[in-house]
């Protein structure tokens, strides 16, 4: 029996990335009758933007708790299809990625689980913060060696998650993650897809920046945050500790030229270090978890 694929995007104030992405998904291989759009609003009190053309062609729902998570979570229970396709507004999936989805789930019963390629955009000038996106993020292969996939590129079959649990909804960071990590724990087979392709635009510096936080303030919550103060004094320092790994990664990849590059990179790097520094302090003193 054929499949039918829901197409679930999360967004959160970001109409205009979202259409680049829409428009995407309207030019796909496969026909459109094979699948639905699923756009869920993770900000009622910001109202959709989106030009009236594009209303017609995707389900807009809202979620009023915050995170990507209840967001995705309210597109599952709302899908029509059998197979559940995960990208993000800020993506740009490539003309043949739900056929190529599509056929493998199709072809073989056997395949449950799939995390595509994620393939990082530079501007013409990249700055540091793009250079490390393009060295360190979406590393889609070793994720799914790993047993998991991030939901910029990732496609399983609906039933998973009937019996396998929802996404954790009261996190900001990491649950498509710790999701896939659940479900590889419980057997379920996961492959990596080079042929399913999306586009994501490398972060500025401050979006990369706010991810650091965001990321941190996750793992502050399970690491430290029911240690003793004094304890939690001490391990913030840790913070400022150099990353002597990263900068070698760095220092080495053939894909950064010229050492002023380099430089500029490794400073980042550390940068990026500093804000952990900043932000174990701030949520040690009270400070609440970013969502953004």
């Amino acid at each position: 029996m054929d499949s039918f694929l829901s197409v679930i995007i999360p967004t959160f104030k970001d109409w205009q990335r979202l259409e680049l992405c829409l428009d995407a998904l309207n030019v796909q291989v496969l026909p459109r009758d094979k699948f639905e759009i699923i756009v869920v609003n993770n900000d009622p009190n910001h109202l959709s933007s989106l030009d009236g053309r594009y209303l017609e062609e995707v389900t807009l729902l809202q979620e009023g708790k915050p995170g990507s998570y209840a967001a995705r979570n309210t597109g599952i229970k709302h899908a029509k299809g059998d197979i559940l396709v995960f990208t993000d507004s800020d993506c740009i999936p490539q003309p043949n990625w739900l056929k190529n989805l599509y056929e493998k789930f199709l072809l073989d019963p056997g395949v449950q689980r799939i995390g595509g390629k994620v393939e990082i955009l530079l501007s013409d000038q990249p700055k540091p913060s793009e250079w490390f996106d393009r060295i360190f993020a979406f590393q889609q292969k070793r994720n799914v060696s790993e047993g998991f996939s991030v939901t910029a590129n990732f496609a399983c079959r609906k039933a998973l998650f009937e019996e396998n649990g929802m996404f954790w909804d009261n996190v900001f960071s990491g649950e498509d993650r710790g999701w896939n990590l659940r479900v590889s724990q419980a057997g379920v087979p996961l492959i990596y897809a080079e042929d399913c392709v999306v586009l994501h635009p490398a972060r500025s510096k401050e979006e990369s920046l706010i991810k650091v936080r965001r990321i941190y303030g996750k793992n502050y919550q399970r690491k430290h945050k029911s240690k003793p103060v004094w304890q939690r004094l001490v391990n913030g320092l840790f913070q400022l500790r150099p990353p002597i790994t990263e900068w070698g990664v760095a220092a080495n990849s053939p894909l950064i030229k010229g050492n002023f590059n380099k430089v500029l990179l490794l400073v980042f790097i550390y940068q990026r270090r500093l804000t952990e520094f900043q932000e174990h302090y701030r949520l040690l003193f009270g400070g609440n978890e970013i969502r953004t």
